[in-house]
């Protein structure tokens, strides 16, 4: 959400939108050049009425953005914010500043009323390491593009019966995409109602699960 409204509908900064990079001599981020076609799309919205109105302003947004459940607190800090904003800048600057700030206020997470203590949140105390408790370790793997399901799972030439499957999918497949042996780890079909008992699976599916 804090990459769509600082460069649009984008891949930058963690978005969600496309990667404009290919093909681009020098990558611009999103409209960080002051340039919108870097961008598939932007928030256009901009509320009505006066401007220079921070606490009108911020009413319209929070209304839209946590059906005014914002706590007078919020409410306050992110009028000033805007104000500032507007002052040093802008107004289309401040307009994000309000609506940055809105992101990150409790109410725009939360389905009910927020109520704040006044209190500093005591960061937590790191537990100690168990040296007996072995490594553990959370692997992300983002993969770009789409699983092939005809490249994933391909008829394996190790049996003769197979081998006319496996030159047929050579030759629909072609040079360029079809996988050689080395590129495949055999698993037996036999319990299956696959026409080939042993068939391969790609070795590069197999790593990044």
């Amino acid at each position: 959400m804090y990459s769509l409204l600082a460069y649009g509908l984008n891949a930058c900064g963690g978005g969600i939108g496309a990667d404009w990079r290919r093909g681009e001599q020098f990558y611009k981020c999103g409209n960080e050049d002051g340039l919108d076609h870097f961008s598939s799309a932007k928030l256009s919205f901009v509320p009505p009425g006066d401007l220079t109105n921070a606490e009108d302003v911020v009413g319209t947004l929070a209304t839209l953005l946590t059906a005014d459940r914002i706590s007078p607190t919020n409410r306050a800090l992110i009028a000033d914010a805007y104000r500032e904003s507007r002052i040093a800048g802008d107004t289309g600057e401040a307009l994000k500043v309000a609506q940055t700030l809105l992101l990150s206020i409790p109410e725009f997470h939360t389905y009910n009323s927020v109520r704040t203590n006044g209190q500093v949140r005591l960061p937590s105390e790191r537990p100690e390491k168990n040296p007996n408790s072995g490594y553990k370790a959370i692997v992300s793997i983002n993969l770009f593009g789409g699983a092939d399901s005809m490249n994933m799972i391909v008829p394996h030439p190790r049996m003769p019966s197979c081998t006319p499957l496996h030159t047929e999918y050579k030759l629909r497949r072609g040079p360029a995409l079809a996988l050689d042996v080395e590129e495949m780890i055999e698993i037996d079909a036999s319990t299956s109602n696959q026409p080939c008992n042993e068939v391969g699976v790609a070795l590069v599916y197999c790593i990044r699960s």
